[in-house]
């Protein structure tokens, strides 16, 4: 056995030797003795099963580091059940295990949450050792364990729990009995915290301590080497460009110096200084450095994409820079739009090869720094040829990275490999359907240094860049949405001045651009805090101090408003599970106890005492199956949802902004929750068939904001289950004023109006016909439609019956006379 278990030693020194040095054959060889190991025969028992389980833990990393996830897991969970044939209460003995089965759960399929609840049972077992112990005996993966679960905790968005967990591994690394290898690992890391949260002056003080002779430690030279690096993107980022450009260079030679380096580390290092020298006016030495570096990745690299995507992704940064420095030399930016082609097929190549979800969520966020800059490179594009590639290739960009999720369940009934395929608009398509609706497309991207604004209908095209940051977007929006709650029903002069200074700046900046070429009707594609406002309440004029609310020139007057997920979906028509076998209404109104919730007259909370009246007045006008009351019970919908083209839903609301999938709609009360809540999870298995889907009740437009999604909540699922089209709100809406612009919305659909239309004329009927300060955005401009706008034909079937009956009648009367008189 100790023969084997020197093997085994040998074994796993090579393959670190493999995993810091990128060599290949290494790595082979380590697996090659690995499986040797696992068929030697060795005598039944408890030492066996210890040894062969650490072979498989090995031979998992071994085939992780190949690549070869399949076999990963498969070796990683036989040693976890060799370790417990003799530890069946688990404990340390199998903690390695653990933390190599978190690893594959976080860096392979997505599954944080459950790479969390490995990390957080690793430490509860070293909780039960000594400090000292666990320091002097375990501290290897005690501290690798507190890096990874804080960076998983910070990668999920609990910034809290991972800036307690660092302030927790600080502590431990400062024991004297602490490796220096595993003290400057967690310092690295802490510093690459700090840079990526962008704390560049605290991250470079810490930098300047480890790499001052005040630390009382020697450093390894590949930690060196990596600090340097690091120090150099910190002066970077602070606009140090000639010390950065130092650091690069010190940091090369410390690389090139040792015996072996991983390929990628250096490659990165390259890339980054490529990018000083763009930033200083250096333009052909970082194209030359970027150049190398593709040329020198290899055909059977397995992150050859991915690779070659962030290279040429950074070439056609430089390209760019280049021409805007050189005033518009048409051969760079020809360069620059070949190389980002480039960078875009590769990164959906890579895409392409995933398989996961949250993975190809991820690559989406990843890729947002060069989607902006592909947009970039568009735009100039456009801008000095007026060529309409640009605008739609634009477009297309746009969509990749939108509702990825979404995309493929609306995708659900074609083949498994279409779901996470790229996006191609029809040229011809597009322009024709909007000519034929009379509809204005904008599309807004918001990024950090300015906002992307495309826009199109038959008067003419637009491709803008507008200046102003994110940040300052946000702060604007927010601003918006906090004067429109500020007591709405006895707002003072002040509370609406400034509540209009916001709305007449978002005008000018959102729609203003768009007038020359606006129709009546505005198709929206929203992005990042945009998702958050309804653009009915902006306002297109100033106003005077005095001037009643019902006077002010909000642009619901000009145009309606319809938002979509994607062009996609606009563009074609979203599968459908099945077709409603009823064309009427299908609504719900619950009673619920005063008292048992926060009643605020809005539908978040507390007793409703307008929903019953809205619902009746659907039932004494339209084809109508109401619930209403007690009735109004959540297994009644479940049971008859899919029946309905229209599904009318006046109730409570509660959106989660953390964790969208427990945004609730509330049924007639029960005992348990689960039996009135229906949460967006079971919504996604409602086989939805309606045309229209209303959901008369607060925040149902809200909820969690996800990379490469938006806004995840009761809206979405519904679309994602199958609904057309939908009405949803923004925030705590009125109970009264909900019931009136419901009653109205309705009539105009009846109308035979297209549903946006309806909703605007609804809007505009509701100022019309009440008191001027009920035309405060506050009591209707929450109210958003989303999808397809297409006219609905229940209203004008209700008349079919009341009109036969009376000709029945008379053709019965003529009958009688007739025949009394013959």
């Amino acid at each position: 056995m100790e023969v084997w278990q020197e093997a085994l030693l040998r074994l796993e020194a090579l393959h670190e030797q493999a995993v810091d040095s990128g060599i290949g054959n290494a790595s082979e060889e380590a697996i090659a003795g690995v499986e040797e190991m696992l068929t030697a025969p060795l005598a039944p028992g408890q030492q066996a099963d210890i040894f062969r389980s650490q072979a498989f833990l090995l031979a998992s990393r071994v085939y992780q580091h190949q690549h070869q996830l399949t076999a990963a897991f498969r070796t990683i969970d036989s040693s976890m059940q060799l370790v417990r044939r003799h530890f069946p209460d688990y404990g340390l003995a199998v903690a390695p295990q653990m933390d190599q089965y978190a690893f594959l759960l976080d860096l392979y399929t997505g599954q944080y949450e459950e790479a969390i609840a490995l990390r957080e049972q690793i430490q509860q077992y070293f909780q039960l050792l000594p400090v000292t112990e666990r320091i002097t005996l375990h501290q290897e993966l005690l501290i690798n364990n507190l890096i990874r679960l804080a960076d998983l905790k910070d990668r999920t968005g609990d910034k809290i729990a991972a800036e307690e967990l660092i302030r927790t591994t600080a502590h431990i690394v400062n024991h004297p009995a602490v490796d220096r290898e595993h003290y400057y690992r967690f310092q690295l890391f802490r510093l690459h915290y700090l840079y990526h949260h962008g704390a560049l002056n605290s991250a470079r003080q810490e930098a300047e301590y480890l790499l001052g002779e005040t630390s009382p430690r020697s450093i390894h030279p590949a930690q060196l080497a990596a600090l340097r690096a690091l120090y150099g993107n910190i002066l970077y980022g602070l606009g140090e460009l000639e010390r950065a450009e130092n650091y690069y260079l010190q940091a090369l030679a410390d690389y090139q110096q040792l015996a072996a380096s991983p390929s990628f580390v250096k490659e990165e290092l390259l890339r980054d200084l490529a990018l000083c020298y763009q930033a200083q006016g250096k333009y052909e030495e970082g194209k030359a450095l970027l150049e190398e570096q593709i040329a020198a990745v290899s055909p059977d690299d397995p992150n050859r994409d991915w690779r070659l995507a962030d290279l040429y992704a950074s070439l056609s940064g430089n390209f760019l820079s280049h021409f805007l420095a050189e005033s518009g030399q048409q051969s760079l930016l020809q360069q620059a739009l070949q190389a980002d082609r480039q960078a875009r097929q590769h990164h959906y190549a890579y895409r392409d090869g995933l398989r996961h979800l949250r993975d190809i969520q991820t690559s989406a966020g990843l890729e947002d720094f060069s989607q902006d800059l592909s947009l970039s490179i568009l735009y100039e594009a456009f801008r000095h040829t007026q060529e309409m590639t640009y605008f739609f290739e634009a477009l297309e960009v746009l969509e990749q990275n939108k509702n990825i999720q979404l995309r493929a369940q609306l995708r659900s009934d074609q083949p498994q490999e279409t779901l996470w395929k790229r996006v191609a608009i029809d040229h011809e398509l597009l322009p024709s359907k909007l000519r034929q609706n009379h509809q204005t497309l904008v599309v807004f991207h918001p990024t950090e240094e300015a906002m992307f604004l495309l826009a199109i209908s038959e008067k003419g095209t637009i491709f803008n860049k507008v200046p102003i940051t994110g940040g300052r977007l946000v702060k604007l929006i927010a601003g918006l949405r906090k004067k429109v709650h500020q007591h709405p029903s006895q707002a003072d002069n002040q509370d609406l001045q400034a509540f209009a200074r916001f709305s007449e700046e978002l005008y000018q900046l959102l729609l203003q651009p768009i007038e020359g070429i606006a129709t009546s009707r505005l198709l929206l594609l929203p992005d990042g805090p945009l998702a958050y406002l309804p653009f009915s309440l902006l306002l297109c004029e100033s106003i005077g101090d005095d001037s009643p609310l019902n006077d002010w020139p909000f642009a619901v007057h000009r145009y309606s408003f319809n938002y979509q997920y994607t062009l996609e979906s606009y563009l074609h028509h979203s599968a459908r599970k099945s077709r409603a076998s009823q064309q009427g209404i299908l609504a719900f109104a619950p009673k619920f106890k005063a008292g048992q919730l926060r009643g605020d007259g809005t539908r978040s909370a507390g007793t409703l005492h307008k929903n019953a009246e809205e619902v009746n007045y659907l039932m004494g006008k339209f084809p109508c199956n109401a619930f209403v009351g007690e009735a109004a019970q959540l297994e009644a919908f479940k049971a008859q949802a899919a029946d309905y083209a229209i599904l009318h839903l006046a109730t409570h609301a509660v959106a989660n902004s953390t964790r969208g999938d427990d945004s609730f709609l509330a049924f007639a009360e029960t005992e348990a929750p689960a039996d009135y809540q229906l949460r967006v999870s079971d919504i996604y298995e409602l086989p939805i068939s309606a045309d229209l889907v209303v959901l008369s009740a607060c925040e149902t437009g809200l909820g969690e904001w996800q990379i490469g999604e938006g806004i995840v909540g009761l809206e979405r699922a519904f679309t994602a289950a199958g609904a057309q089209s939908l009405v949803t709100t923004h925030w705590k809406v009125s109970d009264r004023a909900s019931a009136q612009l419901m009653q109205y919305f309705y009539d105009y659909l009846a109308e035979g109006l297209p549903k946006d239309q309806a909703l605007q004329q609804a809007q505009l009927h509701f100022m019309r016909t009440n008191e001027s300060w009920l035309s405060h955005p506050f009591f209707w401009a929450g109210f958003v439609q989303k999808g397809n706008t297409s006219p609905l034909d229940f209203g004008r079937k209700q008349f079919f019956w009341p009109w036969a009956c009376f000709l029945l009648l008379g053709l019965g009367i003529v009958s009688y006379l007739w025949q009394k008189y013959q």
